[in-house]
């Protein structure tokens, strides 16, 4: 359960980082078997234990296969959280942006110390281009 739910996690962060777009809260497939009805019953018990405050959608192919919105977005108007809530990241996307940068360099398709110039020759700030 621990590997699908870590896999479940980082395809909600993919969804997150790479795209401003609503999912699909309707596109869940008729026949949901195996880790998609297990994936869909630990995300309502932490749900009913109020162990979940904010919106899970795990999707393969493009095919939603469990999801699960709970808590409050708003705690001035109670406004409830759902699958199409607009979260504010905040410097959270500073976390994910290190991350990769260090996978492109363990890979070695990039170093700490390269300049932005390197990566992208046309940057119109040519000053910061040179600058490590």
């Amino acid at each position: 359960m621990k590997a699908i739910l870590a896999g479940a996690i980082m395809s909600l962060v993919a969804a997150v980082v790479t795209s401003g777009e609503e999912a699909a809260p309707n596109s869940t497939p008729k026949d949901k078997a195996g880790p998609a009805n297990e994936l869909q019953s630990y995300f309502d018990s932490l749900a009913a234990e109020n162990k979940l405050s904010g919106a899970v959608l795990v999707a393969k192919d493009g095919v939603t296969i469990a999801s699960k919105a709970a808590g409050v977005a708003n705690k001035a108007t109670g406004a409830p959280i759902v699958l199409n809530t607009k979260f504010n990241l905040g410097s959270m996307n500073k976390m994910f942006t290190a991350v990769a940068i260090a996978q492109l360099t363990q890979a070695g398709r990039l170093s700490f110390t390269d300049t932005i110039g390197k990566h992208l020759p046309d940057y119109p700030n040519k000053e910061v281009a040179r600058t490590r």
